[in-house]
Formats: structure tokens, C-alpha cells, sequence
């Protein structure tokens, strides 16, 4: 896959010396005070008997919080945890960025809170270091649920926006669960020729995946709403069905596969 130079510029602020993880958490963050702090003691605690396999990358977004400050007072665990500045607005952006520093042979990216239990982590990685290009947190895989019902517009909207995902990426049952984890090289490639930088950026990159013939496994994970969530159902909602247009339109001459 061709490289193209779309990758955002960075800035980096290490709390630790450098040094190479078996993988790379990236997680996006805008205005996110009052829920990345218990996020990442959840992480330091599932990886507190090896803290040197992971890093955790966090993008703070432009946030005009005391995001950064959150983040800090975490730093104390033996985990390392970088910061990353990514100046582009947009969840998709965000990850983009820290892909872009990444350096372990394997990455995930997790939403801000602790709606994904941290040990479902573990579970990808195994299966990654066995061979599986990508492995899709799903809500909706044989296995994964809800642990509390979504309050109803986001449930229909949901639903919506997966039935229209599917025409673009396939079978996958859910595209938008805030937890996905690839090998690096194969990141690398996904987002450096990836476009969109809002809440629709799973699909274009899942789209990718099939065109390229990833070996992708759904995972199925037990899903719990977190408070406080950036995502507005009718602001972003919108801007996200435009943006799996567009996705579409960007997608469509790519390769299928089955």
C-alpha cells in the first residue's frame, strides 16, 4: 500500500525514557478531566504485572480543560504514558496522530473511559501476536452485549448507522465500538492513506481492510455507557451520516473481497 504524507504533525511529551512496548494504547482525548484519569489507573492495574508491555499513548485534542493535568497524575505506575498534541480536530485525527508515533509491533485504540473492560486488551494482543492482522471490539459479535441498554436515540441511531456501515465494510456486525487493535505496519498504511477525521474514521478505515484482505477478528466485549461522553447524538450523528457518504464515495473503487 502506498504511503501518502496525510499524517498530522505531533508533539510529544515523554514521562519516561524511551523504550519499545509489545503495544501501543492510543487514546484520543478532548476535554476529557473528569474521565481519562480513572481510564488509565484501569489500564495501569491490567498491566501492572508486566508494565513494560504497553505504552499508553494519549492525543489531547486541542482540549481547553485540565486534561494534560489528569493525565499527570497518573504518571506513576511504572506503565509509560506519552502525550501526544494533535492540533487537527476530530476523533479520527486524533488517532491518526498517534498511530503516526507509534512504535510497538501492535496497536489499539481505546475511547477515554472505561466503557471497554482493559483486559479485553490482553485478549487482543494474543490473538495478534498469533497471527490475525486486526481484531474489531464488537457489542453485537456472538458473546458481546450491552451490560445497560442505550438510551433509545442512540440505540436507533446506532442501528442506522451500522446497517449503513455494512454496505461499505461488509459482515463486521459493529464498526463503531471504541476499541480496535491492528499490527503496526498494517496501521501504519490504513491511516496514512485514511481522509476522514470525525466519528465515521472506523469505517473508512475498516472499508480499507477488506479492500486490502486483512484477516480481521471480532471480539466480542461486554459494553458499559460511560457519563460525560463528547459525542452528541444529533450534532455528530449528522456529521456522521455525512460522513459515511463520503466514505462511500472514497471506498467504492477499491477492491472487494468476501
Amino acid at each position: 500500500m502506498l504511503r501518502t504524507s496525510r499524517l498530522a504533525p505531533v508533539d510529544i511529551l515523554s514521562s519516561a525514557v524511551p523504550a519499545v512496548a509489545d503495544l501501543d494504547v492510543i487514546i484520543p482525548a478532548y476535554n476529557e478531566e473528569l474521565r481519562i484519569g480513572e481510564a488509565l489507573e484501569a489500564l495501569c492495574r491490567q498491566f501492572s504485572a508486566q508494565p513494560g508491555r504497553i505504552r499508553i499513548l494519549v492525543v489531547d485534542n486541542n482540549s481547553v480543560d485540565s486534561t494534560v493535568e489528569a493525565v499527570d497524575r497518573v504518571r506513576r505506575h511504572g506503565v509509560r504514558i506519552d502525550i501526544v498534541n494533535c492540533r487537527t480536530p476530530g476523533k479520527g485525527a486524533a488517532v491518526r496522530a498517534g498511530v503516526a508515533h507509534a512504535t510497538a509491533p501492535y496497536i489499539a485504540y481505546v475511547d477515554a473511559d472505561t466503557s471497554v473492560p482493559p483486559k479485553v486488551l490482553a485478549t487482543g494482543l494474543a490473538l495478534l501476536e498469533h497471527g490475525w492482522d486486526g481484531v474489531v471490539g464488537s457489542r453485537r459479535a456472538l458473546g458481546g452485549r450491552y451490560a445497560v441498554a442505550q438510551p433509545l436515540v442512540r440505540r436507533v441511531g446506532s442501528r442506522v448507522f451500522n446497517l449503513l456501515a455494512r454496505t461499505i465494510v461488509g459482515p463486521l456486525s459493529d464498526t463503531q465500538c471504541g476499541m480496535k487493535m491492528f499490527r503496526r505496519e498494517v496501521a501504519g498504511d490504513l491511516f496514512a492513506e485514511s481522509r476522514i477525521d470525525g466519528f465515521a474514521f472506523d469505517v473508512e478505515i475498516l472499508a480499507r481492510a477488506r479492500a486490502a484482505n486483512l484477516s480481521l477478528m471480532e471480539l466480542p466485549i461486554t459494553w458499559t455507557d460511560s457519563t460525560g461522553s463528547s459525542f452528541a447524538p444529533v450534532k455528530h450523528g449528522i456529521a456522521s451520516f455525512r460522513e459515511i457518504a463520503r466514505v462511500h464515495s472514497m471506498t467504492r473503487g477499491l477492491s472487494r473481497v468476501a
